[in-house]
């Protein structure tokens, strides 16, 4: 024929083709260079959904999956693009006028409304077990009793929790692969993807003393070296990419990209290697300085920023508090003055957000607010480190405080997560990695999947004996 009339007319022909011609237009599509990486991840992805999991609805979800994944693959987003289709202090919402790639009047596949973000937890609990295990071990502390176990069980829990949101999203990479590529573009979302690698961290800071009293040198390498690659390539788009510049993208999830040089650095210190720990305290601080200025000046440039108080504002705390930690551990565990200068530093900017604590009152729960719980359980592991050296009972008590605070903070707030989770009411449609190429407030471009496909020459050669039969 000439042409179809429709996107669905043409999914009705290719569902009555049969599974050869499914089968022959994965691996055309796969085959695309600069699209897929492989033919066999298409045969393995084919095989799953033809599996008696779903025999029934197997031709139907590989359809609706070519399609997505074709129309994504054709329409390549830059972070501009996000910022015109999205708002929202996290850009989670979509405006008024624009469109997705996906129907939104329907529930999307569970792993699609899973975000990166959700590591934010692993971050959340990895922290309290490295807070709990000095609270146990502070000397300043002892007064409190507190038992080593608590810090054992906290560990227990934070590594199931990493290893099964791990896999969950692995899963995800594996399945649809174009939405994953999607979250990694958008400016947001982009330094969610250091939070998994942070929290191996934590846990090699917080290992029980039971398996080691000092952690190993693999449970450094493991998470720095694919961290290492993150920062490079993150900071290197900060300075040269012309999308990508920080005066553009800059707003308070940054600081998730430039807080593993400084936890890197202290778990260096507890494996017993000082010259790697120093090197990644001076990368974090020069980069922390360069965000931290950027974003006081709130350039015109900066789209992301909005008016609206959020949880992420909190991540101003996490440096100067994480960072008074690191060099006092550098510097043999005595805080210096450059230490507590930074610890205070913390202390003042958690003033100022408390001052404004009214704003954040009515804000709807979400993942982002697992933001408060890291830079309050920082705090919390600064101050206990400031006591050590500045043993007073202002000081004793401040610490104390800290760290009761940002724990009750992590249990409500897992409180809520568990509650909405068990209601179905967490995790909906997530719009942020599905819109489409279109610009705000023009018509919604609905390509149908022969327009797309048409780009791919492959239309060409599953239809080509029927296009001329009519055309005579």
């Amino acid at each position: 024929m000439a042409s179809l009339a429709s996107a669905g007319s043409l999914l009705e022909q290719i569902r009555h083709a049969g599974d050869s011609t499914l089968s022959k237009l994965t691996r055309l599509l796969t085959g695309h260079q600069g699209e897929w990486r492989r033919r066999e991840e298409a045969r393995r992805r084919w095989r799953l959904v033809r599996s008696k999991l779903c025999p029934g609805l197997a031709s139907t979800i590989m359809l609706q999956e070519l399609h997505s994944l074709v129309r994504l693959a054709v329409e390549k987003l830059g972070p501009q693009r996000y910022q015109e289709a999205l708002q929202g202090p996290e850009l989670e919402e979509l405006k008024e006028g624009e469109t997705t790639a996906l129907a939104q009047d329907e529930r999307w596949p569970l792993l699609l409304r899973i975000p990166v973000t959700t590591f934010g937890i692993c971050m959340g609990l990895g922290s309290q077990t490295v807070l709990w295990k000095n609270l146990a071990q502070a000397h300043s502390m002892q007064w409190a009793n507190i038992p080593v176990e608590i810090s054992e069980g906290l560990w227990y829990f934070s590594a199931a929790v990493l290893f099964s949101l791990s896999l969950v999203y692995l899963l995800k990479a594996f399945l649809w692969t174009p939405y994953v590529r999607r979250e990694s573009e958008h400016p947001v979302r982009t330094n969610f993807f250091f939070t998994p690698f942070i929290a191996c961290l934590f846990l090699g800071i917080g290992l029980p003393p039971r398996f080691s009293h000092k952690p190993p040198y693999a449970l450094f390498l493991v998470p720095m070296i694919p961290l290492t690659l993150l920062m490079i390539r993150r900071y290197g788009n900060w300075m040269t990419g012309s999308n990508e510049r920080l005066s553009k993208v800059a707003n308070p999830t940054s600081f998730l990209s430039i807080i593993p040089s400084f936890v890197g650095a202290s778990l260096a210190v507890s494996c017993g290697w000082r010259e790697p720990a120093v090197a990644f305290f001076a990368v974090g601080f020069t980069h922390w300085v360069v965000v931290f200025i950027t974003l006081y000046q709130q350039l015109p440039s900066m789209t992301s920023l909005t008016d609206e108080l959020h949880p992420v504002y909190f991540l101003f705390l996490a440096i100067p508090f994480q960072g008074s930690t690191t060099w006092r551990l550098i510097q043999g565990g005595v805080p210096d003055d450059f230490s507590k200068g930074l610890f205070w530093l913390g202390c003042f900017l958690y003033l100022i957000l408390l001052s404004m604590a009214r704003k954040f009152i009515g804000v709807k729960f979400s993942l982002a607010w697992w933001a408060y719980t890291f830079p309050m359980t920082a705090a919390g592991i600064a101050s206990i480190g400031y006591a050590n050296g500045v043993t007073t009972g202002f000081t004793q008590a401040l610490a104390f405080a800290l760290s009761i605070i940002s724990s009750v903070a992590v249990v409500l707030i897992l409180g809520m997560t568990i509650l909405l989770t068990w209601q179905r009411k967490l995790f909906g449609n997530d719009v942020a990695i599905a819109i489409t190429s279109g610009k705000a407030g023009a018509r919604p471009q609905r390509k149908g999947l022969k327009d797309v496909l048409k780009r791919h020459t492959v239309i060409n050669v599953l239809y080509e004996p029927e296009s001329k039969n009519a055309a005579d």
